[in-house]
Order: structure tokens, then sequence, then C-alpha cells
């Protein structure tokens, strides 16, 4: 019986043995097929799986293969159910008829870029016969690694592109694309590596599920956005810098922003009703007229809403906006979703460095975002209408630096309860690009000093060196701005603070000091006036310009203009009246009804900082009011 189990013991060990053995043998089959290919002599040192045809090179079968040499007009082209390795060693592959290099079929494609070459892949044109819309392109999963450098030309669409995944272990590539730098379908991972992308109308790095960032030196240097995930976006580290004409890093694309956002900065007592200030910069157009007229298509992108929560029939309510310099109860983001939602598209930073250039907005979660770690530098937007920051569901720093120089009419705060503390303060004026900007404690101890790149009104601060009830002070050019005393949590300051509670602070102890005339900043003017029969109208909520159509607080416009307005919480619509003149409005919506008559408007109202925004040239021209601007005076008078 002993000899038996002996006997079993043994079989079942040499069974296993022999599975480890062909399981190790079929991983590595592709190392079994080892070759080298030379391009310019169309010279291959195997001669089973490789064969040139019509100046391609048609790869049939597993392997590592070492290619070399020059090819114009042509492709690497791989179709095999095997894995294939190519060990880039000195190649220069241009083709104007399609792709360079197409992993068409294979368990998985593998590029290897070899210690000290330099290798140039560019391609011009779509191919005729297939899909692949990239210099590389594979239709499985792409590893990418190495020491050497590899430059990719992606001069009709991508760069690098995948159905499946793409990953970049390390190696120098530098790539210029018509559109995006690397795109996958599933998940585009980075853990080393020095990658240099100018996507001119794409984005850097594109994923369809996420993208995962490990290490690396990523730069990009222009794109129309740095990163997009529809699924989600994870830096653990790295070194990240991004240039974009549009959001820095975003997750979800354009069609899933919600068209009615919500936030905990909505409305913590509806039946107050905001009252009129007498503080208010506004926004000048960019030309010599009043933004046009409202009627007409509208082809810019949705812009941030923020739908409080209101009784019906009463009109979008604002709290007291003296809040003392205390924590602020309204923090929120532009944004609520179900949890799934924001899970599905969150953006989690645990570290890396991250320095961020963008017109659009800096970071753009819609869903989530989480800050675990790391120093982030956000670089505006300059304009209004987008922020350094946007978020749908919750937004929280538990760690890390952020400091954020940005435009002050869209801002986006942490959860107050899930946020290390913070400092978010408006400024008074608009600063110029090359000024300079530090936090100093009581003692003279610098928290940050940053020369901005942009210009701004607007300033975030987050860092673990706030601490609650210690005084901070804050320099512009060396010019003492403003004191502050940290609160636990946001610290909210400036008289302009829109940050989903629709207003700063009065407290005049804590105003901005005068500059001295030595060392006063340089200021940009903003303010233009807008003229009622002879009267100034005052808003607490800028003015946004959007397409072409400028946006005011719709309470102050219709209480200037005597109409009677209700306002129905189910149907998100504001009915105005005035003598026999029914005007309805409804958030989100570009129709209006004038007296029933279906309007076309060229940019929706929408809520912004809890304010009901609506275009004040269609209000005026539908009660039979004229409108008229004065470049000169910086003046709309409405007649």
């Amino acid at each position: 019986m002993k000899k038996m189990k002996k006997l079993l013991l043994v079989l079942l060990v040499l069974s296993m043995l022999l599975t480890s053995c062909y399981a190790a043998d079929d991983k590595d089959k592709c190392k079994e097929n080892t070759g080298s290919i030379d391009l310019s002599k169309k010279l291959a040192s195997l001669n089973e799986g490789i064969e040139f045809s019509n100046n391609n090179v048609n790869i049939t079968k597993g392997g590592d293969y070492t290619i070399f040499g020059n090819l114009t007009d042509g492709m690497i082209y791989i179709n095999t159910d095997e894995k294939v390795k190519l060990r880039l060693d000195g190649v220069n592959i241009t083709n104007s008829l399609g792709c360079a290099i197409f992993f068409d079929n294979c368990e998985k494609g593998f590029i290897t870029i070899e210690d000290g070459s330099e290798n140039f892949i560019s391609y011009n044109s779509p191919s005729c016969e297939t899909e692949a819309d990239a210099a590389i392109f594979s239709n499985d999963d792409l590893e990418i690694k190495g020491s050497g450098k590899l430059t990719i030309n992606g001069n009709y669409k991508h760069a690098i592109a995948s159905d499946d995944d793409v990953s970049v272990q390390n190696g120098s590539i530098i790539i210029t694309s018509i559109e995006h730098g690397i795109k996958a379908n599933g998940k585009v991972e980075i853990t080393g590596g020095n990658i240099d992308i100018s996507s001119k109308g794409g984005k850097g790095l594109k994923a369809d599920e996420e993208i995962v960032i490990e290490g690396g030196n990523i730069n990009i240097n222009e794109s129309e956005e740095g990163m997009e995930s529809e699924g989600t976006i994870l830096i653990n580290d790295g070194t990240i810098n991004i240039t974009a004409s549009d959001d820095g890093i975003n997750t979800g694309n354009s069609n899933s922003k919600s068209d009615f956002r919500f936030g905990e900065g909505g409305m913590k007592n509806p039946d107050m009703m905001p009252p009129m200030f007498n503080e208010n910069e506004m926004i000048p157009p960019h030309d010599e007229q009043i933004p046009n007229n409202d009627r007409g298509n509208r082809h810019e992108r949705e812009q941030n809403m923020m739908i409080p929560e209101f009784n019906e029939d009463k009109m979008p309510q604002m709290p007291n906006r003296d809040f003392g310099g205390k924590k602020s109860e309204m923090m929120g983001g532009f944004g609520r979703v179900d949890e799934e939602t924001a899970l599905a598209h969150s953006i989690t930073i645990n570290g890396g460095t991250l320095n961020i250039t963008a017109n659009g907005d800096g970071i753009d979660s819609n869903g989530n975002l989480t800050i675990g770690g790391g120093n982030i530098t956000i670089n505006g937007p300059e304009k209004n209408g987008n922020g350094a920051i946007d978020y749908a569901g919750t937004f929280s720093i538990t760690g890390g630096d952020v400091i954020a120089l940005s435009s002050a009419g869209m801002i986006a705060l942490p959860n107050a309860d899930k946020t290390q503390n913070s400092i978010s303060i408006t400024f008074d004026n608009k600063y110029d690009i090359g000024s300079v900007v530090s936090v100093k404690d009581e003692n003279g101890n610098e928290i940050i000093s940053k020369t901005s790149d942009n210009t701004y009104q607007y300033m975030f601060l987050s860092s673990s060196h706030i601490k609650e009830g210690n005084k901070y002070n804050i320099y512009i050019d060396g010019t003492l701005i403003e004191t502050v005393t940290a609160t636990n949590g946001v610290l909210t300051s400036g008289k302009k603070a829109n940050s989903g509670f629709g207003g700063g602070r009065n407290d005049k102890n804590m105003r901005p000091a005068k500059p001295s005339d030595d060392k006063k900043p340089n200021k940009i003017n903003t303010e233009i006036k807008i003229d009622f029969k002879g009267t100034d109208i005052k808003f607490n909520q800028s003015p946004v310009i959007k397409n072409g159509t400028t946006l005011v607080p719709l309470r102050s416009i219709f209480e200037a203009f005597g109409m009677e307005v209700n306002w129905n919480d189910e149907t998100k619509t504001v009915t105005a009246k005035k003598d026999n003149i029914t005007i309805t409005l409804q958030i989100g919506n570009k129709t209006a009804n004038v007296n029933e008559n279906e309007i076309s408007l060229n940019t929706e109202p929408e809520i912004i900082n809890n304010y009901t925004m609506v275009p004040v040239r269609f209000i005026s021209e539908s009660i039979g009011l004229n409108v008229e601007w004065n470049s000169a005076l910086n003046k709309i008078t409405i007649s």
C-alpha cells in the first residue's frame, strides 16, 4: 500500500513538471523563432514566417524579430495567432499609403526600442483596405518598451493606436499627431519612459476605458485635451506636463456631461431671495460690438450647469453672502451624478508632479475627483465659463499640494467634509502673466511661491502645511493683498467668491490692502456697465459671454424691467410677464417661448453658481426694448 502511494506521488509530480514545461514552452514559443529583417535590402535571416510583397514585410508566424534599415511607402504587417515582438534597431519607415506598422492579428504585439538606436516611423494617409488609423496600429494588446529612441509622426490621424490596450514601460518616444497621440479602445497604461506628445487636433492620451499612469516623464506639449478617458483616470506617480486648448485632464466624453448639474453648493435656504449688491466687475465682449442676438444655432460645447433645489413657484435664491471669513457650509462641486456614474468616470491622483495649462477646465471629472497626494499646479483658464477644477460627483483632497491660478467665473471647491485645509480666494483685480503669487505664514515662512503663466483673478491652494487657526499672508509681486485665518476645511475669501454659494465676504478687515505705488500689480480692467433708462444695473454674479451671447442673472434683470416672474422647480422653467408679453425659458433648453411662439436661442439659459443666467439681448428685445453697445464707454444701454 505504501509503495502504491509513493508511485502515485511520483506520477503526480512528473505530471505537474510536464504540464509546467509545456506551459513554459507555450508562453515563450515566440522566443524560439528569432531572426532579423533588413528593410533596405528586403532580406530576412529566416525562410519561414516572413515574406516581402508589394513593398510590405508580412509576418505570419510568431517570433522575436530584430528590424533595421529603411522602408518607403510600405509597412510591416503582422497576421498570426501567436505573439510577435519587433525589436527596432535603427529603422526609418515612411508610408504615404497607410500605417507603418500594423498588428492586424496576433495574440499580443510587442515593440522593443533597442538600446542606443534611433528609429523613425511616419504615415500620411489611411489604408484603403483596413481601418488602421495610426502610424503604429494594433487590433490586439500592444506593449512598448526599451531604452532607445522612437520618433513617430501621425501625419494623417493618430500616432499609436490599439483596439485593445496600449502599455508603455520605458523608452524615449517623441510623438507628433494630427489627432490623438496614444489611443486605446481599452486601457492606456504608462509605467515609465520619456514621452513627448504634440497632438495638434486631439488628445495626448485617449482611452475608452481607463488611463493609468504609474511613472515616467510625460510632456504633452500641444493638445486639444491632454488626457481623456471615457472611463476612469488613475495617476500614482510620474512627472506630467500638459498644455491644452480645452481641458487638461478629462473623464467622460462631452456627451456624458449632464444637462442639469447639481452640487452640494445648492440652496440651503430656498425661502431667501437674493439681495441686490453694489459691487461687480463684468466681462467685456471681445470685439467692438455687444454679443450678437441670441437667435441661432449653438456649436459650443456644453458648459457647466448647476441646478439648486427650489420650492415650486419660487425663484432661484441665494443665502446671505456675508460669511464673516468662516468656512462656508455651501462648498461643493458643480455636479451630482448617481454613485455608479461617479465611480465609472472618476479621476484619482495619488502621487506624481502635474503641471497643467489649459484654456478649458484644468481637471474635469464627470464623476468623482479624489486627490490623495502629489504636487499639482493648474494654470488657467483665463476666461470665465471654465474653471481650474470641475467635477460631477464628489471632490476630496486628503494629501498632496494643489495650487491653481485661474479666472473667477467658474469655481468648484472640495466637499467640506472630505478635504485637507485649503484656501480659496477671489481677488478684486485681474493680474498679469509673470506676476508672482506667494503665501507665507505669520512668521514669514513661505508656504508656496509661483510665477503665473496666465492672467488670473482666483487662487486655490490646498496643502498639509495650512494649519487651522494660523494666519497666512497672500502677496502678489511682493505686495500684501490679503491676510486670512485658516479654518478646518476650505476657507473662502474675496468679494466675488463664486464657489457655489454665490458670493464672498463683506468683512472689511479682510479686504485686500492697497498696493503701494512702486509695487502695484498690473490690473486688467474688465468692468463694463449695463444701463437701463439711465440707471446702472448692479449684479452679484458676473455676466458671462458664451457663443457671442451675454448671459446675466435673471432676477436682477427682470426686477429692473418690472416683470412678474414665476419659477417651476419640477420643469426648471421660468415664466416672466410684463403687460401683454409672456416669456418662457427653460434651463438647458435652446428654445424659448414669447406669447407661445417658439424662438431659437443661440445659447440656452443655465445656472452658474446658483444664479439663473439668461440672455440679456433676447429678454430686452422680446419686450420691445432697444439694446446698444458703446465700446468707448464699455457700456450696454437698454432703452
